[in-house]
């Protein structure tokens, strides 16, 4: 007889206080939370490339950051926490200086 998988699911204001004081970065899935694993070097250099472009293409209200800004999607009942490779928004973040929440954000994975 198959067993449903149990799943302990972890709060989303638990999971952000806890990403403030963690050794590692993982990302939260609804309730999930998932290690990040690091990246290349060759995986780093595009990025990078990629960022110092963008920069030069935004308006002066505008900022990009590379992968230690966390993007915050609520979507319904849904949260998420990721680290997107690059990520670009717009306008003042005056909620929390470690993650952008707002809808002016650009997701761009390399």
């Amino acid at each position: 007889m198959a067993h449903a998988l149990k799943y302990d699911l972890t709060p989303f204001e638990d999971y952000l206080a806890g990403e403030r004081d963690a050794d590692s970065r993982s990302e939260y899935v609804d309730g999930l939370v998932y290690a990040m694993a690091g990246a290349s070097e060759t995986h780093n250099t595009i990025a990078t490339s990629f960022c110092a472009f963008i920069e030069t293409q935004l308006k002066d209200s505008c900022r990009v950051w590379q992968s230690d800004m966390k993007l915050v999607i609520r979507n319904q009942w849904q949260r998420f926490g990721y680290y997107p490779d690059i990520m670009a928004a717009c306008g003042e973040n005056p909620d929390d200086l470690y993650t952008r929440t707002n809808r002016s954000f650009k997701l761009i994975q390399t």
